[in-house]
């Protein structure tokens, strides 16, 4: 594993990704990640996120999308806030997919929903499963995406 300095989230907070040396450089599965996690005595916090390809909505008006996946400290780890709502709660994060949930990014929400506050506590479909919106991240809230567009966003 390897390292590599961040950029500075606040006076004396580093942002720090660690990637393996090996092939497939930077996939971390699961268990590794909370096996890490847990043995961790050296950084503040620990979090794991992953970009994938979803599917908003379902049958002829779904909408291809870029999300992150991400571990259920994340927005801890990182110091977020949101703008609506909340973010994850450790129950969340227990049993994978027992409690579907999902944060969206603030241009994403203002973009996609126009800015509707109701969207939390509503339930958006993702890959044809049901996710409970239970948040809005706050405006400058960009995660560990240096590009800025947040979690949630259209592929084009």
């Amino acid at each position: 594993m390897a390292a590599h300095p961040g950029e500075r989230s606040g006076a004396g907070h580093t942002l720090v990704s660690v990637i393996q040396n090996q092939s497939g450089a930077g996939v971390f599965s699961y268990p590794q990640y909370a096996d890490d996690r847990d043995r961790n005595s050296v950084l503040s916090g620990l979090a794991a996120w992953s970009w994938t390809g979803v599917m908003l909505g379902s049958g002829e008006h779904a909408e291809p999308l870029r999300a992150m996946v991400v571990s259920g400290n994340y927005f801890d780890v990182l110091g977020a806030d949101t703008a609506l709502g909340r973010t994850f709660v450790p129950e969340e994060g227990r049993t994978p997919g027992a409690h579907p949930v999902a944060v969206l990014s603030y241009v994403f929400w203002q973009r996609r929903f126009a800015s509707d506050p109701a969207m939390v506590g509503s339930t958006v479909q993702l890959n044809g499963h049901a996710f409970t919106v239970v948040g809005v991240a706050s405006p400058d809230f960009t995660g560990t995406d240096r590009s800025g567009s947040g979690s949630l966003d259209s592929s084009d």
